[in-house]
């Protein structure tokens, strides 16, 4: 009898890099020269191998036949839950491993939810989309802090990519058309600005006006010109411009009070946005 276990964590993390964010688990790590036995994930899974990595992986197929393949770093695999396979890692590589569970790919927009939607699999997907997505969600993880609405709207762009290109769904995604309505636009914004200082979700605010992440995140964008993510950016930003006015608060303090997790954050935004730090910023307005 084939005995079949949860996959293992047979690797060092890199740095401790490893998140998670409501369903979802991102995780950037080293494997050395090794043999993964049969074994399952209870989530999605998407492997991207970075730099010269050598993978060998065997799985059985729908029909019962056994399959091997070599899996390199032009190659992403898209893993549905629970698909038995064996791994072996011809020499030390380093991987970046993406695990959904399955209703936030289902959730990702409206016409999917409740449906029996599922996830098939491609162990050698030459997918550059997914590549950019995962290498992003890479600079992220390793940032000194994140964005986690910036992540939200990456996982959701993620999630609709792998439902239109590798899931048993063949239904299309309804086109957005126009924006969001001055009176939901005007809750949605009312919202950011009173909650400015909260650790904001892409979900929390689709959820204001009824409709799913995806679509909120193009309606608004249409009505502003902006995603979500980068709209709050700005709106933090201003504020911040005018408490650094003010001049009765450091650096610090305002970077708490506008939202950010870490001053280095705001400095980063600031520098982008404003084209001096906040530091500067404060002499010119003395």
């Amino acid at each position: 009898m084939t005995i079949l276990h949860k996959e293992a964590n047979n690797s060092q993390s890199i740095g401790d890099k490893t998140l998670h964010i409501d369903g979802v688990k991102i995780s950037n790590y080293y494997v050395p020269q090794t043999y993964f036995s049969e074994h399952t994930t209870s989530q999605i899974k998407i492997a991207i191998p970075i730099g010269n990595s050598s993978i060998k992986v065997r799985y059985e197929t729908a029909i019962g036949n056994q399959q091997t393949l070599s899996i390199s770093e032009e190659h992403v695999s898209i893993i549905p839950p629970d698909l038995e396979r064996e791994i072996y890692w011809e020499k030390e590589s380093e991987l970046l491993a993406i695990y959904l569970d399955r209703k936030i790919v289902i959730g990702a927009a409206d016409e999917y939810h409740g449906s029996n939607l599922e996830i098939i699999e491609n162990w050698a997907a030459e997918d550059a989309l997914i590549r950019q997505l995962g290498l992003t969600l890479r600079s992220e993880l390793q940032a000194v802090s994140y964005d986690k609405l910036y992540l939200e709207s990456l996982i959701n762009f993620l999630s609709v990519h792998l439902i239109k290109n590798y899931s048993t769904q063949k239904k299309p995604l309804k086109q957005v058309q126009g924006g969001l309505s001055k009176g939901k636009l005007k809750q949605v914004v009312d919202y950011i600005n009173d909650n400015l200082n909260q650790d904001l979700s892409l979900k929390e605010l689709a959820r204001l006006v009824q409709i799913s992440p995806y679509h909120f995140t193009r309606k608004f964008k249409q009505s502003t010109a902006l995603p979500p993510h980068q709209y709050i950016i700005h709106t933090r930003i201003e504020r911040a411009k005018q408490l650094l006015k003010q001049g009765n608060l450091s650096i610090a303090q305002v970077a708490y009070i506008v939202g950010f997790s870490h001053q280095s954050h705001l400095n980063r935004h600031f520098k982008r946005l404003v084209g001096v730090t906040p530091k500067v910023f404060v002499k010119q307005n003395k």
